[in-house]
């Protein structure tokens, strides 16, 4: 006969960050919470907020991957929903002072990314570098 492992005294792991210790999220720009609000479901928000928040917390979100044709160290949270929709949010950890969010992408996922947003993205992180490169010198 089996043992079965008793689930009463089973108590998982929670890791848990000082909130100190977390890294704050830079929107560039600013206004770009206003474009997800109006064009993303609120479920969407949700999971993708949940994502960016264990990056937050120096973890790896569930979905992405490296967008090395935008710059090194950029990356994408990817979610997709029922009706084959694509959301996208492009941010760069990597820095000490925070996490860059900085573009995000609404698609099919039968489309292809559009150049357009590539150099939109590309753009943007050049803005971020050069801010803190001034930042750094101030």
């Amino acid at each position: 006969m089996s043992k079965k492992a008793d689930s009463s005294s089973f108590k998982p792991e929670v890791l848990k960050l000082d909130p100190t210790d977390e890294k704050n999220v830079v929107w560039w720009p600013a206004n770009l919470t206003e474009e997800i609000k109006q064009d993303w479901p609120v479920d969407v928000r949700k999971e993708v907020g949940f994502e960016l928040g264990k990056v937050q917390q120096g973890f790896d979100p569930t979905h992405f991957r490296e967008m090395p044709t935008i710059g090194p160290g950029v990356q994408e949270i990817k979610v997709q929903d029922d009706n084959k929709s694509q959301y996208r949010l492009i941010y760069i950890a990597k820095f000490d002072d925070g996490i860059y969010s900085f573009h995000v992408i609404t698609k099919k996922t039968t489309e292809q990314t559009d150049p357009k947003d590539i150099q939109i993205a590309r753009e943007r992180l050049k803005e971020i570098i050069e801010y803190r490169k001034k930042k750094v010198k101030a």
